[in-house]
């Protein structure tokens, strides 16, 4: 299907792989290639009478599945606008891409996590990051920094399952880095690596406060529209409402006959 996969490694959960999408100048083009991979994966399990799920937490003792997206972004002159100098750290307006990630990231959270099962990824001492927290080469923060300078300095954003939208999540991210880059914003010091993440921050990992803070941005309103922020927290209110309705066999399990 032409999705450009560069790489595939066994990951810790039974019969979970990890693929990585090669780089692209296009962020339309990459969301593309996140579902041309779906469905190439897809097909092929059903060709083998097999089911491939992107829930972001399929069991509940093992781990889960984020969708993580790197991005860097490129001047008029097609150089990278976030690299800065050999051992200086941190370039200004890579500083203010990850304030502005790090400020709106509670805001975003449903477009992060959309589902009931999203939530059930967030555990601590995981890898699915609970807090807005950054850091430099530090897989236990939301927002990552591989490198400062060079082509190769970009943000990772690691707090989406993979059963979020690559297209509104490429969107959301963003959106998120361009507004802190406008408002010149500061971030908060990075976490060391090695070291847990703060929770100074907390994201909202409760699916019904993850849509409220969505319903009330200002952020997401104001660069995603007030139409698209209206209609997909009302679908999401329904599908909540109608999970909630339906009493599942772990509480039939659990009550049914001791209560």
């Amino acid at each position: 299907l032409g999705a450009p996969a560069e790489t595939a490694i066994c990951e810790f959960g039974p019969g979970q792989f990890e693929i990585n999408l090669g780089h692209t100048a296009d962020a339309l083009a990459g969301a593309d290639h996140m579902i041309w991979l779906k469905r190439a994966i897809r097909g092929t399990a059903r060709a083998q009478k097999l089911d491939a799920t992107f829930m972001a937490k399929p069991f509940g003792a093992a781990s889960g599945s984020g969708q993580h997206i790197h991005v860097s972004l490129m001047d008029d002159d097609a150089h990278n606008a976030l690299a800065g100098v050999p051992g200086q750290g941190v370039s200004p307006r890579l500083g203010q891409a990850v304030a502005g990630l790090v400020t709106t990231m509670a805001e975003a959270t449903a477009v992060f996590a959309p589902h009931a099962n999203s939530y059930r990824r967030f555990v601590a001492g995981s890898y699915a990051p609970t807090s807005a927290a950054w850091g430099l080469d530090n897989r236990s923060t939301a927002v990552r920094v591989p490198a400062t300078h060079g082509p190769g300095a970009r943000i990772e954003h690691r707090v989406a399952g993979a059963d979020a939208n690559p297209y509104l999540l490429a969107a959301a991210v963003i959106a998120a880095m361009l507004e802190g880059i406008e408002a010149t914003r500061t971030p908060p010091p990075p976490t060391i690596a090695g070291a847990p993440a703060s929770d100074d921050q907390p994201l909202p990992l409760n699916w019904e406060r993850a849509i409220a803070a969505f319903t009330e941005s200002a952020f997401i309103g104001t660069w995603l529209g007030q139409e698209m922020q209206r209609v997909f927290a009302g679908i999401k209110r329904q599908e909540h409402a109608t999970l909630l309705a339906q009493v599942p066999d772990t509480e039939y399990n659990a009550y049914l006959r001791v209560v």
